[in-house]
């Protein structure tokens, strides 16, 4: 456990929360790339998924999931905090994420 009291736990949980939000934009932006990239960028004679586009649209959503799972943590006992972005508190430890 770690010993932040409650203002600096919602402080903490609201940037980690953001960029979490940034992260699942570039998510949905890799995916787009390896699916529709080629299809947009009108790269003649591919189908939709190939090409050096695909791979890194992969990459990129392999490097959100990554970041992901370091950053979407409760900041007080750094507990995983799973998929919901509209948490209240930790299920963990009951650190309050909202007032």
């Amino acid at each position: 456990m770690s010993d932040l009291d409650d203002a600096t736990v919602r402080e903490e949980f609201s940037r980690r929360r953001k960029r979490q939000w940034i992260a699942s934009a570039c998510a949905v932006a890799g995916i787009a790339l390896a699916f529709l990239g080629p299809s947009i960028f009108g790269e003649v004679g591919q189908k939709p998924a190939e090409g050096p586009l695909v791979v890194v649209g992969i990459a990129v959503v392999i490097g959100v999931a990554i970041f992901s799972f370091k950053n979407w943590r409760c900041p007080r006992c750094g507990h995983y905090l799973g998929k919901r972005m509209f948490l209240r508190f930790c299920t963990s430890c009951g650190a309050q994420f909202t007032r």
